[in-house]
């Protein structure tokens, strides 16, 4: 959407500035380098030099081709080839599932939201052959429009629809539901009045559902379009002073961006006398791609300049980054930004400056001297296959016609012998010599590139070789393609991951889902920390897959010797495991193995034997005593529980015993009360009495 540009400053000092900078600026097509890259792209498309004479042979080498073509499978296969391109460094052991979450989504965002292959071919190879590659970022929200029609709805329904944000009716059509009324009146009691109400209405709509998805957006940018300042000191394009985007669109795609632009516009056209365009496109797109106006009113294309400059525009003294949009003297946007959404790199980088070499512009002058060797090869050639002659004119022996007229198997009429009128002048040929200057030439490229015959598989005397020595010299020159593998990774690829990063935490307007190892996981990007440590996932110094593999066994074997002292611990063999699949082409590990952080607790091992044979003795001992135990406490409890039967039993008999106890004394009692009353009623019986006792004499 349209933003004005803030208020306070001065905008056509700021115009002036820009102007300024695009003069000087780097890229530029009336600059060296604009005609550098012109003719490095002449060389990769095999056109000729422009020193061709006629008559004579004008083939090409494409040396800068097949160089290039030659090292482009193996940096995609790099970066391209596994699940990850780089990974979030943790700051700590409670960052780790943050850490690993964020790498998993950033990833996610540049691989499968976007085409990554194709924005990774166009980028190295734009780097490979014109010094440097660029890429643009932003974030991008698309209005999902579809048209639906809906046909009897009632009004309850028709008011549900257009209360939905997303929902625009653009037809309508009502009329009268006659068969809803009519079986509302079959229904009524007969008698019943008719009701007054009118009839329930329904609704034919047609509407527009509008669903607005952002997500970050990676394009690739062709080299000509992009101005950098001659000062910049770095590769990296984020701390450049300034930059320009220059690319051509129709009046139309900037008004669908939200910009209000007139069909009368001003415009510049630098495509007119831009040599890399019109190298880049064949004959016929250059020349309707270079007319000064193209399409009429809102389909006329224009240039649009995208520019980050630091300027202080609001007065400050600070200068801060802002982005121009523009068209002519047009300002369509002027506004603080937070950083240059290019990522740039090179694969030979270059001290202090911004622009790098390429691999191309080290074969260039091979490409060209080849390319005469092989002309001259052919030219000797031809002149072995149509020879020149020495003929007498004087005598008149000869047919000049004939001999001026070159077939194969043609007549040549002459009066007399042949030798004596013409002669065949000697050509030796000099091939031999030639191939040999083209084997030196052909070196001399390997060593600069690092792109042999060996890795290519093109050489046929590899078998004559010893083994030791192709692998000596595919290692060297694996160290050459490997070092250019690091120039991208810790320049633009490594950039493009962390400003990727940024995207999603300022832009994520929705919670994002993603199945990460088999399980659906969502995360908010706007709760993501700012991030700096990063690894961009290069396998640097390791050599190819198969060497890549045997290391990986290797150390799988090594942990399992390790194991038993605790060196290694089941996650550190998965992550081996992990490592080995997707070195095999696999990305995803977890369908062959299980991460020990998601399996279930595992049994505890074993004991060691003698250990095991303690436990069980200690066991059998233990459980003696309790039986032992056991035996006594149940012994205790019968004995009380006999004793307590006991006591219940001889409890009533002795109650009883007493009763009868105190009822016989009772009677003895009463028996010996009746006997003694009676005995004193009857008199004493004198046979039976006892004589009174006489004193006793004395002496």
């Amino acid at each position: 959407m349209f933003v004005p540009h803030d208020g306070g400053g001065d905008q056509t000092a700021l115009l002036a500035a820009i102007s300024n900078e695009e003069v000087h600026a780097l890229g530029r097509y009336t600059g060296t380098l604009s005609a550098e890259r012109a003719q490095l792209m002449n060389y990769y498309l095999g056109k000729p030099f422009g020193n061709e004479e006629e008559g004579r042979s004008q083939v090409v080498s494409t040396d800068v081709a097949d160089t290039i073509e030659s090292l482009l499978p193996t940096m995609i296969k790099i970066f391209v080839g596994g699940d990850q391109i780089g990974t979030f460094n943790a700051i700590s052991a409670e960052d780790e599932p943050a850490a690993k979450q964020e790498t998993d989504f950033t990833n996610w965002m540049i691989t499968e939201q976007n085409h990554s292959f194709v924005t990774f071919y166009s980028w190295f190879k734009d780097a490979l052959l014109q010094k440097n590659g660029y890429v643009k970022y932003y974030w991008e929200v698309k209005d999902k429009n579809a048209k639906e029609r809906y046909e009897g709805l009632t009004d309850d329904q028709l008011l549900m629809l257009s209360q939905d944000p997303q929902v625009t009716i653009i037809a309508h059509e009502a009329y009268p539901d006659h068969e809803a009324m009519q079986q509302h009146l079959l229904s009524l009691p007969p008698g019943s009045p008719l009701p007054q109400q009118a009839p329930p209405m329904l609704h034919n709509v047609q509407v527009q559902i509008t669903n607005p998805q952002g997500q970050v957006r990676i394009d690739p940018v062709p080299p000509e379009e992009v101005l950098v300042a001659a000062r910049t000191r770095d590769v990296n394009i984020k701390e450049a002073p300034f930059v320009q985007h220059r690319t051509r669109k129709s009046i139309s795609a900037i008004r669908e961006m939200g910009y209000e632009l007139d069909d009368q516009v001003s415009d510049e056209n630098d495509q007119i006398n831009n040599l890399e365009f019109l190298a880049r496109h064949t004959p016929e797109e250059s020349v309707f791609a270079s007319t000064t106006v193209v399409g009429e009113g809102a389909s006329r294309e224009v240039l649009l300049k995208e520019t980050w400059i630091r300027y202080d525009f609001d007065g400050d003294g600070i200068a801060e980054l802002r982005r121009i949009l523009q068209v002519g003297s047009t300002v369509l946007e002027n506004e603080e930004t937070e950083e240059i959404s290019l990522c740039c790199l090179s694969p030979v980088l270059m001290p202090h400056v911004h622009f790098g070499r390429s691999v191309g512009e080290l074969v260039a002058d091979i490409q060209l001297i080849k390319s005469t060797l092989l002309r001259q090869v052919f030219d000797n050639l031809y002149l072995q296959n149509s020879g020149r002659y020495a003929v007498d004119t004087s005598s008149n022996k000869v047919n000049l016609d004939d001999l001026l007229t070159s077939r194969i198997g043609g007549v040549i009429r002459v009066n007399g012998a042949p030798g004596e009128a013409i002669m065949p002048i000697e050509h030796p040929f000099v091939g031999a010599q030639s191939m040999n200057m083209m084997e030196y030439l052909q070196g001399v490229m390997e060593n600069r590139t690092g792109v042999t015959r060996y890795n290519q598989g093109l050489d046929s005397n590899s078998l004559n070789k010893t083994a030791t020595g192709i692998q000596n010299i595919m290692s060297a020159a694996q160290e050459r393609m490997l070092l250019i593998a690091r120039c991208f990774a810790e320049t633009g690829v490594k950039d493009l991951f962390l400003s990727v990063h940024g995207l999603l935490r300022r832009h994520a307007d929705k919670d994002l889902t993603q199945k990460v190892s088999g399980t659906w996981v969502t995360t908010n990007p706007r709760e993501w920390r700012e991030r700096t440590g990063m690894t961009v996932s290069v396998g640097l110094g390791t050599g190819n897959k198969q060497e890549q593999g045997a290391i990986l066994q290797s150390i799988f074997g090594l942990q399992g010797q390790v194991a038993q002292h605790g060196l290694a611990t089941p996650q550190n063999v998965y992550n081996t495991l992990a490592e080995i699949t997707k070195n095999a082409g696999f990305r995803n590990p977890d369908k062959f193995f299980t991460d020990p952080t998601n399996a279930p607790p595992a049994p505890p091992a074993p004991p060691p034997p003698e250990v095991l044979k303690l436990q069980q003795e200690g066991d059998l001992r233990m459980k003696e005593m309790q039986l032992d135990k056991y035996k006594a406490d149940q012994d205790a409890a019968v004995k009380l529980e006999v004793a307590n039967l006991g006591r219940e039993q001889e409890a009533p008999a002795a109650g009883i015993g007493q009763d009868i106890a105190t009822l016989v004394a009772q009677l003895a009692s009463m028996h010996a009360d009746l006997a003694s009353k009676v005995e004193a009623m009857t008199p004493p019986d004198p046979s039976t009495a006892t004589p009174p006792q006489q004193p006793a004499s004395a002496g």
